[in-house]
Order: C-alpha cells, then structure tokens, then sequence
C-alpha cells in the first residue's frame, strides 16, 4: 500500500485511516488532535459524501447506460452494498490526524491555519474570523509550494510575510522547479517596487507581471497553497498583498478546501495556470528586467520618473483629525511646543502627524529635521 505523504492533514480517525497508518509503518509519526462531538457531524458528512460520490463514479465509468442504471437501482433498494463501502469509516475516537512527521528528524507539529484543512470557510476582516495576513504566514510554514494572482504588491503587506517566504523558497520544489510564483501588475502604479525587489532576492521564486493596464486591468486576487497530502487552500477575494488588505481592512475573502470542493480547487489551479503560461499577457521578471518594471510603474501614476516617490492619493484629513490639527497649532501659537495626541486604534494617528508636519512646514517656510518612531509589530 503507497504511504501517505509527509504533510498536515485533516481526516477522521476511522478504522480504514488506522490499518493505513500501521500497513505502511506511519502510526508513530502521525500527530492527532482532538475534536468536539459537535464537528463530527459536518465531518461525517463531508467524508460520506466524498465516499459515495466515488462510489457512483466508479459505477458511471465502469458500467453502460443501462448496467448503470440497474447498479444504482440496486444500491438504493438494497443499501447493504453501500453500508459495506462505508464501514471502513467507522470513527474510532473524536480524533482527527493533524499531521504526517517527516524522518529523520521527527519535526515538531507545524503551527496550523486556524480554519480546518478539510472544510471550506469565509473570513471577513472582523475579530469574529482570523486575519487573512495571519493564515497566509500559517499556509505558507505549511505548504508544499504557493502560487499567488494579485493586482498589486505593497511593500508594507510583503514584509512580515518575508520571513516565512524565505524559509518557504530555500529548497526547489519536488520534482524541480519553483516553491513560489507570483503573477501581478503594473496597473495604476500601486505595487512597490520595493516589495519587488525583496520578492526577487528569494530563491526558487518567480514572478510574471502584466504590462496591460489598458485593456485587461486584472483585478484578481488568490492566494493558492498547494498540498500533496490532498490538503490544499486557495484563497480568493478582495485583498491585495497591502497591510491594509492583509490586517486592518473589512476584505472578504473564500478559503476554498481540495478535500471539501476540489472542483472549485481545480477550477481555482486551473484558471491560474492558463494566466502564468500566457506569455502575450504576463511577461518574466527579473532583476535586470526592473528598470522597464519602474518605468511602468512610473507612467501609471502619471510621469516617467525614475524613483518611487509618486503617490497617487489625493490624503487630507477627515473631521476629527482636523479638530486635532487646528487644537496643536492653536497650542503651538501660545507657545506651547509639546504635543501630545491619544486616539483609538485605527483612527489615523499616523496621518495626523503626517499632515502636522506638513501644515508645520508650510508655516516656517522649510522642512524642518523629523524623527518619526514606530514600532513593528
């Protein structure tokens, strides 16, 4: 019996999963978790279905029309048949195996994504659901190798997805080629180049950009993570690779599982590969190729210039914020030049000091020395 591939999974402990392990030698490096009796049902569900659905595709393909249909007129008028092909999936405890440990060493048990592996789910950007940057970094410490269609590229969203990306893309991907590939655009001038830069520096990483903004304006954005345990995730939806996007936006985005709705996973890896090997839409690049990149850039957010200063937001502050202006530069006129400023989270701090001390500038004529401090994480 062919051994179950090293990897994260998400299956139900039954009878048929537990003569697999130990056929194959594989019940000492299998990691289980345990789970409520009120997610059985739903898995349950998903496995009995997945069981049946192959059992009447055997009957389809291996029968004509009219054995077809005695073969499932039988099933159903006499279910023994279909009992004895599902009792090999009698739960034998409210356990599930979480993982396949490789050897040697026996690595310790990955940090997992926070939706299960074997069921689909939505996240919303609220503190109901996990944030999309968080399941990313946990899809990527767990993948075998990731593919991404995104519209533009942030530097501040790439960075602290940089460190797992970088441990993600140390070695090629099984069977050659690269761990991580990244298709996205020069529309609108968004993307950093910056984030691109970084992004190339990774080893076994390729990227593909689309130079035509005119007519096609990709706006896709999926985040696909490929599993040979069975146990992919795509990701798709509304987020761009921004911190905005990725942590404090209200983005919604679908996680699609293989085991649940491998269709829409296949329709998913499908529509992906069929934009990577267009070659008339998405061109290679690479480091030599990131001048043409920045000029691309450039005249997307109106110019040809050569640094990455250009910013296409037309910012001014909301309501609020100018109260909070109008009351430094109401103190500062008395005299008093120690400011300080308290605002719920989110409500643009940074931006007040930004327009401060451009308001600040204006009134002196100059552009005085700023040390602006802020912590990472």
């Amino acid at each position: 019996m062919e051994d179950l591939p090293v990897g994260l999974y998400d299956l139900l402990r039954t009878s048929a999963l537990q003569r697999r392990l130990e056929e194959t030698n594989l019940v000492e490096r299998a990691v289980w978790s345990s789970i409520d009796i009120d997610d059985l049902r739903r898995r349950l569900a998903i496995m009995l279905a997945r069981e049946v659905a192959s059992f009447l595709s055997r009957a389809i393909y291996a029968k004509n029309e009219d054995a077809l249909v005695e073969t499932l007129k039988h099933a159903f008028e006499a279910p023994d048949a279909l009992f004895t092909i599902l009792e090999p999936l009698r739960p034998l405890s409210l356990e599930r195996l979480q993982q396949i440990k490789p050897v040697p060493p026996l690595a310790a048990p990955s940090k997992y994504p926070d939706t299960p592996l074997s069921v689909s789910a939505l996240l919303t950007g609220s503190a109901r659901t996990p944030s999309l940057r968080s399941q990313l970094i946990k899809e990527l410490a767990t993948c075998d190798r990731a593919d991404w269609l995104v519209s533009f590229i942030k530097f501040a969203g790439v960075l602290p997805l940089l460190p797992v990306l970088r441990e993600l893309t140390q070695t090629p991907a099984v069977g050659g080629g690269p761990r991580l590939r990244i298709a996205t655009t020069s529309y609108m001038g968004a993307t950093d180049v910056k984030a691109i830069e970084a992004l190339l520096e990774l080893p076994n990483t390729e990227i593909r950009v689309s130079y035509d903004t005119k007519r096609t304006r990709l706006h896709a954005k999926a985040y696909l993570f490929h599993r040979a345990t069975g146990f992919s995730s795509a990701y798709i939806g509304s987020a761009n690779v921004s911190k905005a996007a990725l942590d404090e936006g209200l983005e919604w985005t679908a996680k699609i599982s293989q085991y649940e709705a491998d269709h829409l996973w296949a329709h998913a890896v499908a529509t992906f590969e069929s934009h990577w090997e267009d070659e008339s839409e998405f061109s290679p690049c690479h480091e030599e190729d990131l001048s043409t990149f920045q000029l691309a850039i450039s005249r997307e957010r109106g110019g040809e210039r050569d640094d990455d200063s250009v910013s296409f937001f037309d910012l001014r502050p909301y309501g609020f914020q100018q109260a909070i202006l109008e009351d430094i530069a109401a103190e500062r006129q008395a005299g008093r030049t120690k400011h300080l400023v308290i605002a719920a989270t989110g409500t643009g701090k940074t931006m007040v000091a930004a327009f401060d001390y451009k308001n600040y500038s204006r009134q002196i004529g100059g552009s005085p020395r700023l040390l602006f401090v802020a912590h990472r994480e």
